[in-house]
């Protein structure tokens, strides 16, 4: 009789002590699924790289916040900088196709387009290994011929939800306002890769946006955190707003 009560009592600890094991799993996956549906994140992106000097003060500028962006290059500058090979896969960072000449898709016919694109993803390819599927068109206009292109490239046309307005100004605390003053979970801001007043600017806004709870990642992972997909016949503002698949 005791050892049937001793038995009884061994299996109800062994029982119970799984029991909580378990709740105890389930109950911090929960929380933490919570609590990463409730974190806040951004994508930055910076256009018109790359640049000797700039460039790796903006990577090193995002690197003292753990924060990631994707860069936007023009593919006649990376022929004409000395950039490292792997400089943005060392900052986890991610390139994105900006044309070769910085032209407007708006005015240019088609076949120039398409080369310019084409071109620009070779530039990348043999100096970086990658070859990128998100565009940036030049000033952000895209037609429905260039749309179409893009389809058929399989790249996905990507603008902005937030834009600094480095490219017009050298007060930084107007880029600053610009961006702090307007900024949602699930944005991307628009930055350039050309003005030391823009890597100014950047140092303190992402000091302010981390000390807010915001996470700083890719365009790309942006979309992916949220649980969207990027498809190459739509053109995405941001990861935050239903109006923002504008096409």
């Amino acid at each position: 009789m005791k050892n049937m009560v001793r038995r009884y009592i061994n299996n109800t600890f062994f029982f119970l002590f799984i029991w909580i094991i378990f709740y105890n799993y389930y109950v911090i996956k929960l929380i933490n699924n919570f609590a990463k549906q409730n974190d806040k994140y951004i994508a930055f992106s910076f256009d018109d790289g790359p640049n000797d000097t700039n460039t790796i003060n903006i990577l090193k500028t995002l690197k003292k916040y753990q924060a990631k962006a994707t860069f936007f290059l023009i593919g006649s500058r990376i022929e004409e900088y000395t950039v490292k090979k792997n400089i943005y896969e060392k900052y986890n960072c991610e390139i994105g196709n900006h044309s070769f000449m910085h032209e407007n898709v708006q005015t240019n016919d088609i076949n120039s387009i398409r080369n310019s694109i084409i071109q620009c993803q070779n530039a990348i390819s043999k100096t970086f290994d990658v070859v990128p599927t998100l565009f940036r068109a030049p000033y952000g206009e895209i037609n429905d011929d260039v749309l179409s292109l893009l389809k058929e490239l399989n790249m996905t046309p990507i603008r902005w939800s937030v834009d600094s307005e480095d490219w017009c100004t050298d007060n930084k605390d107007y880029i600053i306002a610009n961006v702090l003053n307007n900024i949602a979970d699930g944005d991307i801001v628009l930055m350039h890769d050309r003005n030391q007043i823009t890597i100014d600017a950047l140092d303190f806004i992402l000091d302010k946006l981390n000390q807010n709870g915001y996470s700083f990642v890719t365009i790309s992972e942006l979309f992916k955190i949220k649980g969207l997909e990027l498809n190459s016949g739509k053109i995405y503002n941001s990861a935050n707003r239903k109006n923002d698949l504008i096409k």
